[in-house]
């Protein structure tokens, strides 16, 4: 990150507040902080910067580097799935472990459970939470070794590899996991944070967040893969080739005289 050098002008202070708007929202108290700022920015106020402008100043800047939650995602890390289910959703965290030893959020999600999930048990619910974060997660979770973090302590037993489980539903979401590589792990009710992510559930149903997914995916293939090129296009940058133009008229005429040294002789009978 290019560190920011401290304004001269009011212009200077415009121009660094309007930088950090966007990240404003993730700054707790970022009106009261950045207060001196506004009022220097002011054209009608006399310039004179001094020690609360530039406490703001290396405050914003240490704020905007710090992130109070949120991580990024760092492949090889230490990395575990937290989930919990309620009678209205199922939530979900993924969390890796940060190089000070504490464990910060990757990604946040939750759902709403249809009107058919709405009727399942608690334990089914639980188990529904499990395999829905390990499908939502897929992209980060499979081929690595990660832990499931969950309050209901007889998931936990199902969840192992030598279980019976005690339903046919929940033995064809046991299937889907067995692709993974994971350790269950129960923990205490009051310390899962997945808690408030299924009772806050948003709208979307398993069809909606399904169909999301997919679209998402729709748009990273087709940004990715390149068009196909128009034949006159390789005609035209064939042509434009210092050597093709000898292979070409090689194929046509059989002399390889130019061409006895390179790779396109080795393979002429199949040019």
């Amino acid at each position: 990150m290019v560190e920011a050098p401290t304004p001269q002008n009011q212009t200077e202070v415009r121009s660094f507040l309007g930088s950090v708007q966007f990240c404003a929202r993730f700054i707790p108290n970022f009106a009261t902080i950045s207060s001196p700022l506004w009022d220097l920015s002011s054209k009608d106020v006399k310039w004179q910067w001094g020690a609360k402008e530039s406490k703001a100043f290396q405050e914003i800047k240490d704020l905007r580097t710090r992130p109070p939650v949120m991580a990024y995602h760092r492949q090889g890390a230490t990395t575990r799935l937290t989930t919990d289910a309620s009678p209205l959703g199922v939530g979900a965290i993924l969390e890796q472990k940060q190089e000070d030893g504490t464990y910060r959020p990757i990604y946040c999600a939750s759902r709403k459970l249809s009107k058919v999930e709405a009727r399942y048990s608690q334990f089914e619910r639980e188990a529904l939470a499990v395999r829905w974060a390990c499908e939502k997660f897929y992209l980060y979770l499979y081929g690595i070794k990660f832990e499931i973090r969950t309050d209901h302590k007889s998931l936990v037993t199902v969840l192992s590899a030598k279980s019976k489980p005690p339903s046919a539903r929940i033995e064809g979401w046991l299937l889907y996991l067995q692709r993974f590589q994971y350790t269950s792990t129960h923990i205490p009710g009051k310390a899962n944070a997945a808690d408030v992510l299924s009772r806050l559930s948003v709208s979307s149903t398993q069809d909606e967040d399904t169909r999301e997914t997919e679209d998402f995916a729709y748009s990273v293939a087709s940004a990715a893969v390149p068009a196909a090129l128009l034949p006159k296009q390789v005609e035209t940058a064939t042509a434009n080739d210092p050597t093709l133009p000898i292979v070409r008229k090689a194929v046509t005429t059989g002399d390889w005289t130019q061409l006895s040294d390179t790779i396109y002789k080795a393979v002429k009978e199949e040019l």
